[in-house]
């Protein structure tokens, strides 16, 4: 553009793709910058314009390149000079691969001036979509040491055996050219390649290369391939095709280059197999090579092996029910057992076991992984391999068949059946681990459940009575600080409202249960679940305990719970003949510490199997679940110099509570162990009064807690009746006034308060956590 002679203007120049049409998202602006200044604008300089890069409303790509040049005044020097007074803008752009546009096509790149707020130019420029771009070669010199290298002064490189290590490489493109481009990176071969190529990626280019990106959302991605020289997973040649690629030189013509506007850094992820032999060395070459512009280059970088002595197998397994393949008189079970992301070795003499119910047995096994003759022992199939490489991925496909010389008792529920598998595998061990030649690594065990057809007498999957009422109020109980308006006997199936357990920190969530006694002795073969209406979070694992006198407790299986859900079905498969169940809550779907919010109605099922009890004497023989109204699961008050508190403890069976006290909330001292909950202080006398653990007998103290002694009820009850009694404060389950960042008013005393989290002290008006309750004491 020639500027006018003696005028001073704010000019800004924008480039802009077209969006019309097949044109949307067809072309990004690359680059823009400032290449000639005549020498009527002294004060102008072009180093220092920076570009705006934008997307307008609806385009997915750049498409707009923004120059401000601010306030520009020809200085007349060289009047009539139109050279002089010229300014030269320069706009680079990409059609990139993913346009529908054809050869042949026009799409047109648009071009606007601005003067003082005024657009006094809009312009346009057509161009031609063509398959065959023009390369015209231009000689240029290179070292052999900067057009591509990897980017470290380690040498050799260190990269340690069994995890990803990453390789920082720097290809260098000329300016000024334009022609197709490939990387390529290749380990080396011996018995079998040192290790496998994870990935290649582009980490990032310069400035003269703004068009040399990928972009999932669009569909940009160049081109990669991954081999093996020896046919395994174990991929030791990778590469990476940019196809044509442009480096416009542009910050040369602006004056602002320098080295890293001509680079692409790529970025290769290699795992270094654990099992090299010792024979061999440490030190390996690694070669990577490029074809750049008039270029191929060859590159050669020697790595050295480190280890840690803490590289070991970390296998997972996962077995899935095939219902095309299953019919009534086989089960397909589809198993893959490979190596986590956390692995950093060969797994040697991995192993998988399959654990089948009495009235199921082991047919055939398929793998694409050579392996032993399954063996199959008192319902397990144990099958075997002999070195699996971090690459290797093992696919079984296990089949089974009724056993038919059997009849299933009536109180099994096949419907569900369950089978349980597990792996694990040893290691080749090396003088700097710290695991002994002997240590073998496991996986979880874990569980598949599925239905199947076998032969089969009698039923036992009845109602036992939560919906109809024939289990009682009474016969319900659940974990302590229930929500007071939604306790166990709200937790019936198809009722109007839902049983909420306590909400409380994760120390004491795996203590969350519903309770019901059946009184007879009782098998429960199926659980039905349903979420209550206008609740947030789900139970995502149960957990079953069966008891027949509810002191001492059969721990049963974990469940896993799919959610969300509105109604689920469990079926237990370690069932036990017992008065009491309590399911307990292990796991919910709360995150990052929020309070959970669950409600729950149950439906169980399955057969009375004694008849001791009846519906008259139930509730006479069901546990008490009534506790003191002013008994509180935790509690705290403060004095001058000194806070007290109550909380229940998660190493005592049945949770009671434990007390302590301190001067300033880090260092804290217990108090009688007979002390349960904290009930208020006196302060003529100076008593403190408390619950005993026992829940019924009442403490006294008369030294702010060290001593305690038992007094009588009446005796407590008339000294709160005193104006200068200040009750102590309950801290219930989760309420609104407790989900705050700082303590509340109502759950202050003096400068300490409470909230969802833990105590807290203010110091200057300054609140801050001085214990959280799932830590102290």
């Amino acid at each position: 553009m020639v500027f006018p002679e003696g005028e001073s203007q704010d000019v800004i120049v924008k480039f802009m793709t077209s969006l019309t049409g097949a044109h949307e998202n067809s072309m990004t602006v690359c680059g823009t910058g400032l290449t000639f200044v005549g020498e009527n604008f002294p004060c102008l300089d072009k180093t220092t314009i920076n570009p705006v890069y934008t997307q307008r409303s609806g385009s997915q790509v750049t498409d707009t390149g923004t120059i401000q040049l601010g306030f520009v005044r020809s200085s007349g020097v060289k009047s009539g000079d139109d050279e002089a007074n010229k300014l030269r803008l320069e706009a680079v752009a990409r059609l990139l691969p993913t346009s529908s546009l054809s050869a042949g096509d026009k799409i047109p790149f648009h071009v606007a001036v601005n003067t003082n707020n005024v657009e006094i130019y809009v312009g346009q420029i057509e161009l031609t979509v063509t398959d065959t771009p023009t390369v015209t070669p231009t000689t240029t010199s290179v070292l052999n040491t900067s057009l591509l290298f990897i980017n470290s002064s380690s040498d050799p490189f260190p990269v340690g055996v069994g995890n990803i290590t990453t390789l920082p490489i720097i290809l260098y493109v000329p300016p000024n050219t334009m022609s197709t481009a490939m990387f390529d990176i290749e380990l080396p071969v011996f018995t079998s390649p040192i290790g496998t190529i994870e990935e290649i990626r582009i980490a990032a280019t310069g400035t003269n290369l703004g068009c040399v990106y990928e972009n999932d959302l669009l569909g940009l991605k160049y081109s990669r391939k991954f081999n093996s020289s020896l046919n395994t997973c174990q991929k030791n040649h990778g590469e990476l095709d940019f196809g044509t690629i442009t480096n416009s030189g542009l910050s040369q013509r602006v004056g602002s280059n320098s080295e890293s506007d001509d680079l692409i850094q790529i970025e290769v992820d290699v795992r270094i197999d654990d099992n090299i032999p010792d024979s061999l060395g440490l030190e390996f070459p690694i070669s990577i090579g490029a074809k750049v512009a008039d270029y191929i280059v060859i590159y050669e970088k020697n790595i050295t092996l480190t280890r840690t002595g803490y590289e070991k197998p970390d296998l997972e397994m996962t077995a899935t029910y095939n219902s095309a393949l299953s019919t009534s008189s086989s089960t397909v079970i589809d198993t893959i057992l490979k190596h986590s992301n956390l692995t950093s070795a060969t797994a040697v003499n991995a192993t998988v076991f399959f654990y089948l119910p009495p009235y199921l047995t082991f047919k055939q096994v398929q793998s694409n992984v050579t392996h032993s003759n399954p063996e199959v022992t008192e319902g397990t199939v144990e099958i075997q391999f002999d070195e699996l490489s971090m690459c290797e991925v093992v696919n079984l496909q296990l089949t089974l068949e009724p056993n038919q010389t059997i009849t299933v008792p009536i109180d099994i529920l096949t419907e569900n059946t369950m089978v349980a598998y597990e792996a694990n595998t040893y290691m080749a061990h090396t003088p700097t681990s710290i695991y002994t030649a002997d240590q073998y690594f496991d996986t979880p065990l874990q569980y598949l459940n599925f239905s199947s057809t076998v032969t089969k007498v009698g039923v036992c999957d009845l109602p036992l009575g939560m919906a109809s009422g024939h289990i009682d109020d009474c016969q319900l109980h659940g974990s302590i600080e229930n929500d007071p308006a939604r306790p166990p006997s709200h937790g019936r199936y198809n009722g109007n409202s839902a049983w909420r357990p306590f909400s409380r920190g994760p120390t004491f969530s795996k203590y969350r249960y519903f309770q019901v006694f059946f009184g007879n002795k009782t098998l429960v073969n199926k659980i039905v679940m349903q979420k209550g209406s206008g609740y947030t979070h789900h139970p995502t694992q149960l957990s079953l305990k069966y008891s027949n006198d509810g002191y001492s407790w059969q721990t049963a299986e974990t469940v896993s719970v799919v959610t969300p859900f509105t109604e689920t079905t469990l079926y237990p498969q370690r069932q036990s003949q017992a008065r009491y169940i309590r399911v307990f809550i292990d796991r919910d779907d709360t995150v990052n510490g929020e309070p959970p919010d669950i409600g729950l109605k149950f439906e169980f099922y399955g057969c009375y199997v004694s008849s001791d009890y009846n519906t008259t004497n139930i509730c006479n023989e069901a546990p008490s679940n009534i506790y003191p109204n002013d008994f509180y699961f935790r509690s705290f008050h403060a004095l001058t110099g000194k806070v007290l508190m109550c909380d229940i403890n998660p190493q005592d069976r049945d949770l009671k509570q434990h007390c302590h006290f301190s001067t300033d909330g880090s260092s804290w001292t217990a108090m009688d162990g007979r002390v349960a909950s904290l009930l208020g202080h006196e302060s003529s006398e100076n008593i403190f009064f408390a619950y005993g653990n026992d829940q019924k007998s009442t403490l006294m103290s008369k030294d702010e807690g060290i001593t305690w002694y038992n007094v009588p009820r009446d005796f407590y009850l008339d000294t709160r009746s005193k104006l200068t009694f200040i009750p102590s404060k309950n801290i219930p389950m989760q309420v609104t006034n407790l989900a705050v960042s700082e303590p509340h008013a109502s759950y202050q005393f003096g400068n300490w308060g409470v909230t969802f989290e833990g105590l807290w002290k203010s110091s200057a008006g300054i609140w801050n956590k001085v214990v959280e309750w799932d830590v102290c004491c």
